[in-house]
This record gives structure tokens, sequence and C-alpha cells, in this order.
């Protein structure tokens, strides 16, 4: 898919530091033999590390290539020491994360500092807020209106028409996300909250966020049926080296 490219240099955005207790450390793949389990070269041995990404991403799981892994420690309630963080682009050799709860924790971060592109009057009130049937990432006042926050994680893009890549959502089905939709609709048309959903594509080569039809449909068209009933849609593009993480200081469209 596409040809080989560079992307542009690193954003004049927010920069926030990976974690200091929990250091990546570089390693190079070697297979993922199932959704959640890859094997990589670390230190000259094979390593049994965690991938949190559902998503297949063919097109990054390449034997031997470059990635970055975060070490935990030796904690009895992990499985494995290691989880696979970051991933080289064989095609423009930049990172792209491939955790899909670090966006969480780095809006979290973003909304606390008042540095959210598009949000930063925003006051958080509650992580993890329980409305309905669900549990939407953040519950923060916007002028004085409670507004729901709905954080999606993108680390699939097609590059077919490059430099202008799509971010693609979701890269694997998603009943659980197509019911926020459809919670988040309910809020906002019946119970007068403010709702957005915000999608932070964890790669530097993509301007734009669209619905993955071909993998989920259904939740497609409820993220039509979610734009058409006022959920804000918004997209933020996140820069990534092994040191940290710098977000675009732009919103990017997001067309469903």
């Amino acid at each position: 898919m596409g040809v080989a490219r560079t992307t542009a240099a690193p954003p004049h955005g927010v920069f926030v530091p990976f974690a200091t207790d929990t250091p990546l450390c570089p390693a190079v793949f070697l297979e993922r033999p199932n959704r959640f389990v890859a094997f990589v070269e670390l230190d000259g041995e094979r390593q049994r590390v965690h991938v949190p990404d559902p998503g297949r991403l063919p097109e990054l799981m390449i034997p031997g290539t470059a990635c970055m892994l975060t070490d935990y420690g030796l904690r009895p309630n992990r499985k494995t020491r290691y989880a696979l963080t970051l991933i080289r682009n064989p095609k423009d050799t930049h990172w792209v994360c491939i955790n899909t709860q670090q966006p969480n924790q780095l809006v979290k971060r973003l909304l606390l500092e008042g540095t959210l592109p598009g949000h930063e009057t925003d006051t958080l009130i509650k992580a993890e807020s329980k409305w309905g049937q669900s549990r939407f990432d953040f519950l923060v006042d916007s002028n004085g209106q409670q507004h729901f926050i709905e954080v999606k994680a993108v680390s699939l893009v097609d590059d077919t028409h490059a430099p202008n890549g799509r971010g693609l959502f979701p890269d694997a089905p998603t009943v659980r996300g197509t019911k926020h939709l459809k919670e988040l609709i309910e809020a906002h048309t019946h119970h007068g909250y403010r709702a957005t959903v915000l999608f932070v594509i964890q790669r530097d080569d993509a301007v734009s966020v669209e619905a993955n039809v071909s993998t989920d449909p259904t939740f497609a068209a409820t993220l039509t049926e979610a734009c058409q009933a006022g959920v804000v849609l918004e997209a933020i593009r996140v820069h990534y080296t092994p040191e940290g993480m710098t977000v675009h200081p732009e919103l990017l469209p997001v067309y469903p």
C-alpha cells in the first residue's frame, strides 16, 4: 500500500514524556501468534510479550521490525513482564504506538493541564464516568455544561493516497464501541449532555479519520447516526519517540 516517504518534522505541540517507572527498551519484532501475544528478540533472547492492541496491523507486524517495549518489571499480577508499545513504520521509519490504553492516559493529562486541543477551557470532573449501561472515558465541565468525551485509539492508516493518509477506526470489530455511540446519542439528544468522540491517531501519517466500513459496518453506520444527532467527532494526531509523545496542536477532520 502506498509509497515510501518521510513524514513532517516533529510538531511544536505539547510534549508528554513516558513514565520513568515503566521505561521503554529496544527490541526486534519476530512474530505474533495471536491477537495479544508476540515474540521479540530482546538482549539476544527470544521473549514473549503482551500486545495491547486487538487489531491485526499486518503492515506493521513484520519480522525484523524495530520495536520498543514497556518494562513493567516482575509483578505477580502480570503474565508477561513486557508489553509491545511502539513499532517502527517500515515505510517512513517513524514510530507507531500500538497501546490502545495509552491515549486515555494522555488525554487525561492534557485535560488536567488545560492543553487538550479544542478543549483548553474544559475542566475534568471524572474519568470512567458511568452513564446508562456504559462508562464514558471522561466527564468534563464545558462552560457550565456537562460533557462526555469518549476516546478512541487509531493505529491503522490507509496510506494509498500518501502523504494524505486516512486513519481508520476500528481495526477490529467493536460491539462495545457501537454501544458507546448509542449511549452518547441518548445522553446528548434526550438528557442535555454535550458529547464528543475524540479519535487519537497514534502515528504521524494521517490527516483525517474515517469509519472502517469494511471491518465494522455497524459501527460505521452508528457513527454516521451519532454525527447527525449532534455528537461532535474530533481527531488529534500524536508524534511518538522512545522518550515520549508530542501532540499536534490542530484538530483533524473525522468523516463518518
